[in-house]
């Protein structure tokens, strides 16, 4: 997520006014303007920014790959990577769009924060829903695969599409409305999502979705061991080197996942014992670091096939080149 979230009880009294129902915050009584002013626009701001052009010109390149290259006959895994890039490129725009209206203290800002808000949690929630699937679909092609054909061969994959869709949903509006979460900007902090309530279920619904890449951990433990056993090793020379690449890609974005939400657990366990801006600090990188996962995939299926791409051309040259010299020979 692009915005920071906070918990009312992170706060002290003093801090805490700073943030909720000051003049210029959004969702408040008084609401008038998104931010003091446009000049207050800074690291915060900007860091953020960039890295969520880079991310909708990455996910935005990875559709219209598929697409051309017409991946989406070849398996459904391409599919649910496709849909999770379009999610990610609504989530996106709707970023531009609110970060823009804040710019010009647009009176439309605080309905654009909400909005941004909650697809915010939505893509969020979606993203690692989609990813357990994907990688449920790598393990399931090697250990069974009438199953695969049952959850995702065909026109099946629609349905765990759509369980995704309604767990998301449902997910982000209990967390949000729950915990009674609201975005405002703040010149030191950017975009920030606070909690103005001590007994929302976001932290629950948050630690229940980090079950979701461990399961995906999970399903690459299991095909390992069952290609072992059957002494098929993931990057053997019998296996479809296609195959081998979607499963590094995935696997390696599935543990980088990982990590990022350890690092958020361990720091909300000791939140309270670090100083605030310290604190704040912390979550600007890690929120930065949390994009990561998501651009990973995308982007090393991109560079994989640049590099297939390269690889062709040069053995197309090679190829050419000896019928070339043996036409000139000729009398």
């Amino acid at each position: 997520m692009s915005g920071l979230y906070f918990n009312r009880s992170y706060f002290t009294p003093e801090i805490l006014e700073q943030f909720v129902c000051k003049p210029s915050a959004p969702f408040c009584p008084s609401t008038q303007s998104p931010i003091e002013s446009s000049n207050d626009l800074g690291i915060p701001f900007f860091v953020p920014l960039f890295i969520i052009i880079f991310d909708f010109l990455v996910q935005f390149a990875n559709v219209l790959l598929i697409i051309l290259k017409k991946y989406l006959k070849n398996s459904s895994f391409f599919a649910m990577l496709s849909v999770m890039s379009i999610s990610i490129l609504i989530r996106c725009m709707c970023y531009f769009i609110s970060a823009y209206l804040t710019v010009t203290e647009s009176k439309l800002s605080p309905l654009w924060l909400e909005i941004s808000m909650y697809l915010e949690f939505i893509s969020g929630y979606f993203s690692k829903l989609i990813m357990f699937f994907m990688s449920l679909n790598r393990c399931l092609c090697f250990v069974s695969k009438n199953w695969n054909e049952m959850i995702f061969e065909g026109n099946h994959y629609l349905f765990p599409i759509f369980i995704t869709i309604i767990l998301s949903i449902s997910a982000s509006i209990l967390s949000i409305k729950t915990a009674e979460i609201y975005r405002i900007y703040d010149k030191s902090a950017g975009f920030v999502n606070i909690s103005s309530s001590e007994f929302g279920w976001e932290n629950v619904i948050a630690r229940l979705f980090y079950a979701f890449p461990i399961l995906a951990t999970i399903s690459y433990l299991i095909l390992f061991l069952h290609l072992k056993k059957q002494s098929k090793l993931v990057f053997s020379k019998n296996s479809q080197k296609g195959e081998q690449k979607v499963f590094t890609q995935l696997l390696i974005t599935v543990v980088f996942s990982g990590i990022i939400l350890f690092c958020f657990e361990i720091l909300n366990i000791f939140a309270e014992k670090l100083e605030f801006y310290f604190r704040i600090s912390l979550i600007i990188l890690l929120n930065v670091a949390n994009f990561i996962p998501e651009i990973l995939l995308p982007l090393i299926f991109l560079i994989s096939n640049s590099e297939i791409c390269t690889r062709r051309k040069v053995e197309d040259q090679k190829n050419i080149a000896p019928r070339s010299s043996t036409t000139a020979s000729v009398p």
